[in-house]
């Protein structure tokens, strides 16, 4: 059953995952004063239809912050590849 205060993506991706199976990897590399304000694993909800994991990695050089995302839930494998691409710009 729906959680009615969940839209529909956001219910699908969570309940019903098989709906949704396709995803993108994307690494990221920050330095200078861009940097994430967390250490670990994190989980971030970008609007109703994208879930970013974002996985950090490890990193000889402490200038910069290494991580690798995740993009989930898409329904096909366009629009996962389409989302990465933009992700990354």
């Amino acid at each position: 059953m729906p959680n009615n205060h969940l839209p529909k993506t956001r219910y699908e991706i969570a309940d019903k995952p098989q709906l949704r199976p396709y995803g993108s990897k994307v690494d990221i590399i920050l330095g200078g004063n861009n940097q994430f304000g967390f250490d670990g694993e994190s989980c971030l909800i970008l609007g109703n239809e994208l879930i970013v994991r974002l996985i950090p990695r490890q990193n000889k050089k402490f200038e910069f912050q290494k991580f690798t995302a995740y993009l989930e839930g898409f329904a096909t494998a366009s629009e996962a590849e389409e989302a990465g691409l933009k992700f990354a710009m």
